[in-house]
């Protein structure tokens, strides 16, 4: 909280022109109670929203998991985003222009432990919305959240 602070001074942001929420990605209950924060301020407006965290844990020795009991990656990078993107998408909806990015940022940076070299490698397709072969393993990944979600 303090670090975006400084960050959000730093970068001379008018101090209303913004807010700090904090939530704890490894709990779906915090997730969901950030969003629910959003939702019940019917006059509040979203016109981006950018999925980043994310934990990457190549050299641990064993499995660790979140508060819900689901393994800690799976959790917080895809669970707690979906969920969070999920419950705020009516938000975005209502705001002209809004745009949900999510980052995915291991893939493609090569000076990290991995970077590079998680296959299958990503395609973007030129961005020209081309997804070939990935598209039913996004599919079957993303359906397989929607079913862990509605059983928590």
């Amino acid at each position: 909280m303090n670090k975006a602070k400084e960050v959000a001074l730093e970068d001379g942001l008018p101090k209303d022109s913004y807010s700090i929420l904090q939530v704890d990605l490894a709990s779906l209950s915090s997730v969901a109670a950030l969003a629910d924060k959003l939702l019940a301020d019917k006059s509040r407006k979203l016109d981006a929203l950018i999925c980043n965290a994310a934990v990457y844990l190549p050299n641990q020795d064993k499995a660790s998991y979140t508060a819900d009991g689901y393994e800690m990656s799976f959790g917080v990078n895809h669970l707690a985003h979906h969920l969070l993107v999920r419950k705020l998408l009516p938000l975005l909806q209502k705001t002209r222009g809004a745009r949900c990015v999510i980052v995915g940022s291991i893939t493609g940076n090569s000076n990290t432990v991995g970077g590079g070299a998680v296959y299958p490698l990503a395609d973007l397709g030129g961005l020209k919305g081309a997804m070939g072969a990935l598209l039913p393993v996004c599919l079957r990944v993303c359906a397989d959240s929607l079913r862990a979600l509605s059983r928590s």
